[in-house]
């Protein structure tokens, strides 16, 4: 999986059908409401699960769970992004993207999706109303949330850090720890 994506480039229907990719019916009309921002994302993909929702969850509590844990809806250009750079992505692989939905010229909320089928590698569209209900174990691609430059090098390695110097290194970038559950 594609872990890192400069966004900013417009892509277009013809661009991917170009490259060799599959469009579904509902990312072409949404494609062309996407507007591209010079930016650098990094990616992250997590199951419903993985988000502390086991038994699953509607849109709504899975995108509340992920800012709780620290990372960002997606722009909706990585969704035509990511498809452009994941040509690798294996077989019965779907990944969600984690955006604020667009809605179609029905009045239907969507979000992308990128997928490999037996037809090939995909760019779709699919249903993103807040109240839809995703399994356990549906995987969705968030955006890492941005730390000041200032932080940033500390925040990104507190995984292989202990408790006690974690909570050093954030203090130090100046943030306050007000509880530790």
């Amino acid at each position: 999986m594609i872990t890192t994506l400069q966004l900013g480039k417009k892509i277009t229907k013809k661009d991917l059908e170009n490259a060799g990719f599959k469009v579904g019916d509902w990312a072409k009309e949404v494609l062309e409401k996407v507007t591209f921002k010079k930016q650098k994302v990094n990616l992250i993909v997590k199951t419903v699960a993985e988000l502390g929702l086991s038994d699953g969850g509607t849109l709504e509590e899975i995108y509340k769970k992920a800012e709780e844990q620290g990372l960002e809806l997606c722009p909706a250009e990585v969704g035509p992004a990511l498809r452009m750079a994941y040509k690798d992505q294996p077989k019965g692989e779907w990944l969600s993207i984690a955006m604020e939905p667009i809605t179609d010229s029905y009045g239907f909320l969507r979000v992308f999706y990128v997928e490999r089928d037996d037809d090939g590698l995909w760019l779709g569209g699919d249903y993103g109303d807040p109240h839809l209900f995703l399994a356990g174990d549906d995987r969705l691609v968030f955006v890492r949330r941005k730390y000041s430059s200032k932080s940033s090098k500390s925040l990104t390695s507190l995984d292989s850090l202990n408790l006690e110097s974690a909570i050093k290194l954030v203090k130090k970038a100046g943030y306050q720890i007000s509880k530790i559950i």
